[in-house]
């Protein structure tokens, strides 16, 4: 991305007048931030269905408030790892779980597109792992900055 111009802040401090070239400063990348992520601290995993074919599903949401001082535009992505402490292991494959700024409730869960509030629809089913599990949060901007990571701890019952 671009680094941003603070040409268009001096000029409305300096009441509207014209600025000249040599006025003009460029800020370079600032990685992004977390402010408040929001996790439900403990989740009760549905009981099994009698159908078969069937499976109990319990659903909730998870928000990471993130900001970049270059603009939400320049925000490239927002994830969390989870990690399941008694199996000693990363779940989904170690892969990212992605949240979204994109105002697709139906789909990803999020409510307002481009408010800087990631978020995501987790879905627990009857057969999921109880247990305590750690869940790391991270953002990337455009330029690879990443922040320091926010680190969450979900309980299953």
């Amino acid at each position: 991305p671009k680094p941003s111009s603070a040409a268009s802040d001096v000029y409305k401090r300096q009441g509207g007048k014209s600025i000249s070239q040599s006025e003009i400063f460029l800020l370079g990348n600032i990685r992004p931030n977390i402010g408040t992520v929001v996790v439900p601290d403990t989740v009760i995993r549905p009981t099994a269905n009698p159908d078969p074919n069937i499976t109990n599903t319990v659903k909730f949401s998870v928000t990471a408030t993130v900001s970049d001082p270059n603009g939400v535009d320049d925000i490239k992505r927002v994830f969390f790892r989870s990690y399941h402490v008694v199996k000693d292991s990363l779940m989904n494959g170690g892969n990212p779980i992605f949240l979204y700024d994109d105002g697709d409730k139906d789909t990803s869960g999020d409510l307002q597109k481009g408010d800087g509030k990631f978020s995501r629809t987790i879905s627990i089913n009857e057969n999921a792992l109880v247990g305590t599990y750690h869940w790391t949060f991270e953002a990337q901007d455009h330029s690879s900055a990443y922040i320091d990571t926010v680190k969450k701890i979900l309980v299953v019952k």
